[in-house]
């Protein structure tokens, strides 16, 4: 019996453990053979004005696919024997202001969906739902793409992730990484995500533009024409066990860097703490070495009709090696808006 079965057999409809669960990580549930479904207790790992929310997304979305696909991610290697990671590439998180990822504290209680879907043999694309615990007693379902792209519930934060399989072209080296399936794994049976929702046009568009957003758009003005911030990685801090940057710290890099932007505008911390993240997007276009200095540069718009509506990216770049290294773009909404051009 092949892995995949022996998974599906196991879990069926029920809990993925006999063991009895702790109150904040009970047993995930899989629902028609690609989701997964559990409730968590949020707990001060998983919480905080920082990257901790948005690494455990990794873990959901790893075990899901470890789940649905019968494979061991921690354990994944190519035809040449070689261990290959599922690695970010695309991350698009959209919220509404019940929900930001941000303001989760102690002992909240959410429960995450999981979708995976056939993306080809090189990537995994998941759909992640995730919501305060409803007391209606309505039972978890898969997230559905037309729910995800054309009929978002404004209580629930949504989760994008494109994940590609990478291996090192050269041992210990982050540079010149390579995409890499690993052998074996079973992805046919997932279900296909319809063309017309594929994310492969938004961060094509990305990456030549070095924005998400439609600067031609008439509907808002520019605010911040430039503004850079450097910024090296901290061996200490931002790499993960496979010495990877990982991709959680450049989410966290992200927010520094507008923090001090946000400071530079003259608006105070507080109103960072508070700002509402309606729509973010993130493409990694490659990983940076353990000392990298990298160049980050800030731009912003602001909605012509209601200046609390803005947009900020954010392009990084690593000057030695000269190449691309991340492009993001958020849509905030604050109280606290600029109203001077820089």
């Amino acid at each position: 019996m092949s892995s995949l079965a022996l998974s599906s057999e196991i879990l069926s409809s029920q809990s993925l453990s006999s063991e009895t669960p702790s109150p904040s990580r009970p047993s995930p549930q899989l629902l028609a053979g690609h989701s997964l479904s559990r409730r968590v207790t949020i707990t001060p790992a998983m919480c905080g004005h920082n990257s901790l929310f948005v690494a455990q997304l990794a873990d959901w979305t790893w075990e899901t696919v470890s789940t649905v696909c019968g494979t061991d991610m921690y354990r994944e290697k190519n035809a040449g024997g070689l261990s290959t990671y599922l690695s970010f590439f695309y991350l698009r998180m959209l919220a509404g202001p019940t929900v930001q990822m941000h303001q989760f504290t102690f002992g909240d209680v959410i429960d995450v969906v999981t979708t995976a879907f056939n993306f080809g043999t090189e990537s995994m694309l998941t759909l992640h739902r995730i919501e305060r615990a409803p007391h209606n007693g309505t039972g978890p379902r898969p997230v559905d793409p037309f729910e995800f792209y054309e009929r978002r519930d404004d209580g629930c934060l949504y989760v994008e992730s494109l994940n590609r399989w990478i291996t090192r072209s050269r041992p210990e080296s982050n540079e010149a990484l390579v995409k890499s399936s690993p052998d074996g794994i079973s992805t046919s049976h997932l279900p296909m995500l319809p063309d017309r929702y594929s994310p492969r046009l938004s961060y094509d568009l990305a990456r030549r533009a070095g924005t998400f957003h439609d600067v031609t758009s008439h509907d808002y003005e520019p605010v911040v024409e430039e503004y850079v911030v450097d910024y090296t990685i901290d061996a200490a801090r931002d790499l993960n066990g496979v010495r990877l940057v990982f991709f959680a710290a450049f989410a966290s890099i992200i927010d520094s860097s507008l923090l001090k932007l946000w400071k530079h505008l003259g608006r105070d911390v507080e109103s960072f703490l508070n700002r509402v993240v309606r729509d973010r997007q993130i493409l990694y276009t490659a990983n940076a070495e353990n000392d990298s200095a990298l160049r980050i540069t800030l731009r912003s718009w602001r909605r012509r009709d209601d200046p609390r509506e803005e947009i900020f990216n954010v392009v990084i770049r690593e000057p030695a090696r000269d190449r691309l290294v991340l492009v993001s773009t958020l849509h905030i909404r604050s109280e606290q808006s600029a109203h001077a051009t820089i």
